[in-house]
């Protein structure tokens, strides 16, 4: 029988879930606790590029283009 809830679960699963409550904080307007939580997810993954593109984006809107630039970039590394 097969559970609904299997106790192994891999990294990915938790940084796809911290980054759905990442992109939650940005939706509500919490831009430094998404912030924070994508660079753990960037810590923890470094290959995250949707992470990268998120701190980017809100640096932009923060008008840090120098920060926005340095993560658009890393992305792409």
């Amino acid at each position: 029988m097969k559970y609904l809830w299997d106790p192994v679960i891999n990294k990915s699963t938790f940084d796809t879930l911290d980054f759905n409550k990442a992109y939650i904080f940005e939706q509500m307007g919490e831009y430094p606790k998404a912030t924070n939580l994508y660079k753990e997810i960037i810590k923890r993954n470094p290959a995250y590029i949707d992470a990268y593109l998120r701190i980017a984006f809100l640096a932009i809107r923060n008008n840090d283009l120098v920060r926005a630039l340095h993560y658009a970039k890393s992305a792409k590394d």
